[in-house]
């Protein structure tokens, strides 16, 4: 699934979140779904705008979503970006049906 997604399934970084969010980068950006710990999900865009952390110095890591959701459909904008520290994350989901491609959601099939 990584490979579909264009992500490397080797590679030497300091830690899989550094990892996960260059390629992300590389590829111009994606789709996520962040659960909380307290149950909350976030549904969000991390794009050029958006930006993650490395936390070497603080110990902590943290993401900015340049743009978020109502819901895992991705249609409907709450017209807001969201500042999410790491300690509060539960898991964090890359959809890979879907990239961020010129500003608009291209949906992705595939044969498995």
């Amino acid at each position: 699934m990584l490979q579909h997604l264009g992500l490397d399934t080797f590679s030497i970084t300091s830690s899989s979140w550094d990892y996960v969010f260059s390629e992300l980068k590389k590829a111009g950006g994606g789709y996520l779904i962040v659960q909380l710990k307290d149950g909350t999900y976030i549904y969000g865009i991390w794009g050029i705008k958006s930006f993650a952390s490395s936390g070497k110095t603080t110990g902590g890591n943290d993401i900015f979503f340049e743009e978020t959701y109502t819901d895992e459909s991705f249609s409907k904008s709450n017209n807001s970006g969201v500042l999410i520290n790491q300690g509060d994350i539960l898991t964090i989901d890359v959809d890979p049906t879907r990239i961020k491609l010129n500003n608009t959601v291209e949906e992705v099939t595939t044969d498995e």
